[in-house]
């Protein structure tokens, strides 16, 4: 992973809310996507989060993988809808207050190493430029 060993690695993952899946009420194709699509979802979601603790070691030679998720009722969320914004923000607090005594040991207890890009937009640049030169890459109009 970009040279860094495995086990030095350390991995916090925070998602949103998971919705607990239950079959549609209605049968048919139409009404069974919706719930297709969040199988998808959440398999690409596992799979991914197995493949790092396989990188990492987790479970089997240390803890190296902190995922915080919050479970809620279908639908009692939604992007379009700031109604229960308070709400999530008191779960939020909640959360926090329970998980950042071990976070802050595992992550914040010093400051961050300055973040230096492997690229930046000048090398892209002159890659693009090498391309459109090679006729590699097309022009867009």
């Amino acid at each position: 992973m970009l040279g860094w060993p495995g086990d030095r690695l350390k991995i916090l993952s925070i998602g949103t809310i998971n919705e607990p899946g239950r079959l549609p009420r209605l049968r048919g194709k139409i009404p069974m996507a919706a719930s297709v699509t969040r199988l998808f979802m959440a398999g690409q979601a596992h799979s991914a989060l197995g493949a790092a603790k396989i990188i990492t070691g987790d479970v089997h030679h240390r803890k190296a993988i902190w995922r915080i998720d919050q479970t809620a009722p279908e639908g009692r969320y939604t992007l379009d809808n700031a109604g229960r914004i308070s709400e999530m923000r008191d779960r939020a607090f909640a959360e926090a207050r329970e998980q950042l005594p071990e976070l802050r040991r595992e992550f914040f207890h010093a400051p961050a190493e300055r973040f230096v890009p492997l690229y930046t937009t000048e090398d892209a640049a002159t890659e693009d430029a090498r391309l459109l030169r090679a006729g590699v890459l097309a022009t867009q109009t």
